[in-house]
């Protein structure tokens, strides 16, 4: 990606990842993704903070095209930024609160998993003994 457009995110390719695709991230929330186009000279981007929008007159306004990675990667931070702050068409406050609730009980629900899955080993582990 080229150096001339400031990206605020930190964008990465994950180790398996050809090198035609980067990962956004805002802290530990993934927000986006480019990658280059399969056919054609254009790079791809997807919004990724879009789990519950199920009115399609949104959803496939969340991703779209652009002629360099970098040029891609900014239009993916513009779309992030203002889904979260309710001003991407058709994005409402009521409609972003879902999304931010919604992300919230998933990230619960990892957790719980995860102290369950401990919680097993451990029994595992007496039983074994």
């Amino acid at each position: 990606m080229s150096a001339e457009i400031k990206l605020k995110y930190n964008w990465r390719r994950l180790p398996n990842d050809p090198e035609t695709l980067f990962h956004g991230d805002d802290g530990d929330r993934r927000m986006g993704r480019v990658q280059k186009a399969v056919t054609g000279e254009y790079w791809l981007w997807f919004m990724n903070f879009q789990h519950g929008i199920n009115d399609p007159k949104v959803a496939v306004t969340l991703n779209g095209g652009a002629e360099t990675g970098r040029q891609a990667a900014a239009a993916c931070e513009r779309c992030y930024e203002a889904v979260l702050d309710a001003t991407w068409p058709g994005m409402t406050p009521a409609l972003r609160d879902r999304l931010l609730a919604h992300e919230k009980e998933m990230k619960d629900r990892k957790e719980q998993w995860a102290r369950e899955d401990a919680m097993r080993r451990r029994q595992s582990l007496r039983v074994v003994s």
